[in-house]
């Protein structure tokens, strides 16, 4: 199911450039590099520069089914897993 959904998200440029996870090798090295690109090239051009950080623990279980659901069909994922 992984594959298909994957496929499925590939096929159809859901994910942002900027997405990290859920990809086909995603690595940590990647996030880091990019992040510490925009980093550098703000300093270099000696722009002002900050960041958000934050870490959801358990994060799926907070989401409604409903939303869930909804979302899914909003992105042509409907139907039942075979």
């Amino acid at each position: 199911m992984y594959n298909r959904l994957l496929r499925h998200v590939n096929d159809n440029n859901i994910l942002v450039e900027k997405q990290f996870g859920f990809k086909n090798n995603p690595t940590t090295e990647k996030a880091n590099y990019s992040l510490i690109n925009e980093i550098a090239s703000a300093l270099n051009e000696k722009l002002t520069d900050g960041g958000i950080f934050c870490y959801l623990a358990k994060v799926s279980d907070s989401v409604k089914n409903e939303t869930l659901l909804s979302k899914l069909n909003f992105y042509g994922i409907i139907g039942k897993a075979s």
